[in-house]
């Protein structure tokens, strides 16, 4: 018999944060310590500690906190992905891990149902649009938001550059974020490697869409356009915005948060026809500023994920209340600024208006790991009907 042990986040203090697996690859931020995350652990064990209990670590006390407290649950914690689960939910003592948690037959069903004979289709406007489940793995679509942002790109881009080829030739789409490439038919690709579109991006090419025109062009962006001026300050400052932990750090930071939702207008405004995703909750002053301007929120659907089998559906009432936990994001072992209260009480002051749908405090988390829903801003007709 064992006492409880609470799943617990490392001691932090300055650390350097940089984002893995995103079109942000040069960003950085600088994270404050965080000592209430250990203490909202603590309450996990609290009724069973008032009671004097000791409780036997057998596999079916891995989800005490997921009944009484909402998370930490089988959908979040199992899902096999790299081999291991999400690395949040296991404590560094090694009581909760993967092999003891997570390897029990019913727990493996409800954690990584099996893959259907075809893939789910999502139904967006008047189109019923398969789900991308591959040939290609890259960033994991089987299992987080990628099943839908790439099965969006590749249906814009094959229109894109169909109505190219019927005109006989014409300005080529550009794409923010060199995304789409690792999804693109090898056998469509001009000369077997080369995209058949203009790319922009700090990383890849060094070209930056903050200073490009999009008039008169298509432009397709996935999972890029929340990173600027967020966590990729891009060729102002290569290595990202480091804040420090000073009020004035963050309040310099959150200034550059406009640039993302001025980059989306200026191509609502000028491209001919566009496509733009980004995970919702991830940027929250984007998603405010997308729900608040009519021009925008006229041109948006949010769909959400709906279970464990990655299937998604369009939320009929466009909300931006889904949560996406940035430790996927950012490594597991760091929480950062978006968690810190002060955070947001300097983004009233830096905007005149509260955020709308702030992270939830930590070790709360929403019910899928990664994105929970996606914002896509799209002129096209099939999407929007």
């Amino acid at each position: 018999m064992r006492r409880c042990r609470t799943r617990r986040p490392p001691s932090l203090s300055a650390v350097s944060l940089v984002p893995r697996g995103s079109a942000a690859k040069q960003g950085v931020v600088v994270v404050r310590s965080w000592p209430l995350a250990a203490a909202a652990a603590a309450l996990l064990c609290r009724d069973a500690a008032a009671q004097g209990q000791a409780i036997a670590l057998s596999s079916s006390d891995c989800w005490h906190t997921c009944r009484q407290y909402g998370h930490f649950c089988e959908v979040f914690c199992c899902q096999a992905f790299d081999g291991t689960g999400n690395p949040t939910c296991w404590d560094l003592q090694g009581h909760f891990t993967f092999e003891r948690c997570c390897l029990d037959p019913l727990v493996r069903v409800l954690a990584d149902p099996p893959e259907p004979p075809e893939p789910p289709k999502l139904h967006i406007g008047s189109l019923a649009l398969p789900l991308y489940r591959g040939p290609s793995d890259y960033n994991s679509p089987k299992v987080n938001e990628r099943t839908v942002e790439v099965a969006l790109g590749l249906w814009f881009m094959h229109r894109c550059l169909e109505r190219l080829h019927q005109l006989g030739g014409g300005v080529v789409p550009i794409e923010i974020g060199n995304t789409l490439a690792n999804y693109w038919p090898r056998e469509e690709r001009l000369f077997g490697r080369v995209m058949p579109w203009q790319v922009f991006d700090l990383g890849d090419n060094g070209q930056d869409a903050t200073h490009a025109d999009f008039s008169g062009v298509e432009v397709l962006s996935i999972s890029t356009i929340e990173h600027i001026g967020y966590d990729n300050e891009g060729a102002r400052r290569t290595e990202g915005f480091r804040i420090g932990a000073s009020d004035t750090g963050i309040e310099a930071w959150m200034r550059s948060w406009d640039a993302a939702p001025e980059l989306l207008m200026r191509i609502v405004e000028q491209a001919e026809r566009y496509l733009i995703t980004w995970p919702v909750g991830f940027n929250p002053h984007l998603d405010a500023t997308v729900a608040r301007i009519p021009k925008l929120r006229a041109h948006a659907r949010v769909v959400r994920r709906l279970d464990a089998a990655n299937t998604w559906d369009v939320d009929p009432n466009t909300s931006f209340a889904y949560g996406y936990d940035l430790r996927d994001t950012y490594g597991s072992e760091f929480v950062g600024y978006m968690y810190d209260p002060v955070v947001w009480r300097i983004y009233e002051r830096v905007f005149g208006q509260a955020i709308p749908h702030p992270p939830r405090p930590l070790p709360m988390h929403p019910p899928f790991r990664f994105a929970n829903a996606v914002c896509v801003v799209t002129n096209m007709p099939q999407l929007l009907a």
